[in-house]
């Protein structure tokens, strides 16, 4: 992507290898989009607005054209306006076929 890089697990990688398509959609889950520290940030992005839902908030973020939800427990130390430093659980991502929109592997 444009807007963050960041590296696969030669376990993920592989089935990912074997396709054969250059280009993929990766999708991500909110609940897998995780607060971390700078150094181990892959998206840094300014905090848009923050949706308490209970036992959990909704933060959103704006990604180029798109906003892009994390759900992130209550405790979350994050207001508007903040930098939010987020990585992707790897275990937990989707690639999908960008022609046929159907999914190819799960890390």
């Amino acid at each position: 992507s444009s807007h963050f890089r960041f590296t696969l697990s030669p376990e993920s990688a592989q089935p990912l290898e074997s396709y054969g398509k250059r280009e993929l959609i990766l999708g991500v889950r909110p609940e897998d989009i995780v607060f971390t520290s700078e150094p181990d940030a892959v998206i840094r992005k300014d905090v848009m607005v923050i949706e308490p839902q209970g036992s959990a908030k909704i933060v959103a973020i704006e990604l180029g054209d798109r906003i892009v939800k994390i759900s992130a427990p209550a405790a979350t130390p994050v207001s508007v306006g903040d930098v939010a430093n987020l990585r992707f659980n790897k275990t937990s991502l989707h690639f999908f076929d960008p022609e046929t929109e159907l999914r190819v592997a799960r890390s």
